[in-house]
């Protein structure tokens, strides 16, 4: 005679329920792609973001940065600081090529200036 165990589950169903999951990350991955397409066609229709398109070709606006036909900001890397203790994560936004001096610059910027100097230092 076969008993059900309490701490046992149905390894079966668990399977089977992973598939909505995936189909539900599937359509958010359609969508993601939809929505540049959106933005460049709205994009197209700015005059305001054509002409700073233009500067941007021209070499007058070195602010961005133009990548199929998008126009982006000239960050290209992400600093991420964790704290250990807390968890708590701060995402600074760098250069492409990130010195040590600028990637020092960028932490007393935005994390000693949002928490102060520790005093074990």
């Amino acid at each position: 005679m076969w008993v059900h165990r309490a701490d046992m589950h149905n390894q079966v169903a668990n399977a089977l329920s992973w598939k909505e999951l995936t189909e539900f990350v599937g359509s958010l991955s359609r969508v993601v792609a939809y929505l540049i397409v959106r933005v460049k066609q709205e994009a197209l229709q700015d005059f305001a973001y054509i002409k700073l398109v233009e500067q941007v070709k021209e070499g007058i606006t070195k602010r961005y940065l133009l990548e199929d036909e998008l126009l982006h900001f000239g960050y290209q890397s992400v600093l991420v600081v964790v704290d250990r203790f807390s968890k708590y994560a701060m995402f600074i936004l760098a250069p492409h090529e990130c010195f040590v001096e600028e990637a020092a610059r960028l932490f007393f910027s935005k994390v000693v200036k949002h928490f102060g100097y520790l005093r074990m230092l």
